[in-house]
């Protein structure tokens, strides 16, 4: 078990900085609505991601504010199977 959790430590702090430095920018950006279909879908799988690497390291409450993160980014795309699995 805490080989599972340092991993997702290490998981966690990535994906989350990749969200706060990378994906969060051009959210609000200007782009096409194709585009912005497309990049809220993948920044809810990203968030959906940060979420589980969250949880496996015992952090429920970030995990928590991730997926519910994650479910209205799928939501903003449109992107009904994601919001089936919950993003």
């Amino acid at each position: 078990m805490g080989l599972q959790v340092r991993r997702g430590n290490w998981k966690t702090s990535s994906v989350t900085e990749c969200l706060r430095l990378r994906a969060a920018p051009l959210l609000s950006g200007t782009y096409t609505e194709a585009i912005g279909t497309e990049l809220f879908s993948a920044t809810a799988e990203l968030s959906r991601v940060a979420g589980w690497a969250a949880f496996d390291s015992g952090r429920h409450e970030e995990a928590q504010r991730r997926f519910v993160q994650a479910l209205r980014l799928a939501r903003a795309a449109g992107d009904v199977q994601a919001e089936v699995f919950g993003a």
